[in-house]
């Protein structure tokens, strides 16, 4: 008998407020960086002196540590995509309460 894959974690949807429930992946390193590349209009072979973290700090971008976001420094500028694809130039704290 073939083996079953084993179910997909699942997670309700941290900004939409949706109780669905959607299949929990990560943005990759590489999404994350043509995200940035278009945004500079640069292909994203052209991003020179690049640095991505993938990260989590309680903010405007997200509350959530299974949601967590990737800080993208090219040369002396730092950018942040989170797992939708937005991207954000700076890092906002999180407002108590939020």
């Amino acid at each position: 008998m073939p083996r079953q894959p084993a179910p997909a974690k699942t997670t309700p949807h941290p900004n939409s407020g949706s109780t669905a429930v959607y299949r929990l992946k990560h943005l990759t390193e590489k999404e994350a960086l043509n995200v940035v590349a278009a945004a500079l209009k640069v292909a994203p072979s052209g991003l020179r002196n690049v640095e991505a973290t993938l990260m989590f700090r309680p903010g405007d971008i997200t509350h959530v540590r299974t949601y967590p976001f990737w800080r993208v420094r090219v040369g002396d500028r730092t950018l942040y995509v989170d797992q939708l694809g937005t991207l954000y130039d700076k890092l906002l704290p999180a407002i108590p309460g939020d």
